[in-house]
């Protein structure tokens, strides 16, 4: 995993207040980590395939992508499942 992977599930656990609710966008995400966008929604669909994030909302389906960590995020961050 590449810092700015782990930079990104970190930034997705910091910004969270409920892991079971709050789910944030690509731009919210690369604003965040000052970060381009296109950089952060290529790193975001790795993530996605390897497990470590869930998708909320699809732009296809909703007009946005949004993503939530899963487990498998939380134990390679260290944090309490």
């Amino acid at each position: 995993m590449t810092e700015n992977e782990k930079r990104i599930l970190m930034t997705l656990y910091e910004m969270n207040e409920d892991l079971d609710y709050s789910n944030y966008e690509i731009d919210e995400i690369a604003d965040f980590l000052r970060l381009d966008y296109d950089e952060v929604k290529t790193l975001c669909e790795g993530l996605l395939r390897q497990g470590y994030l869930h998708e909320c909302m699809t732009y296809d389906d909703d007009g946005m992508d949004t993503y939530i960590l899963s487990e498998k995020a939380l134990l390679a961050l260290g944090l309490e499942v």
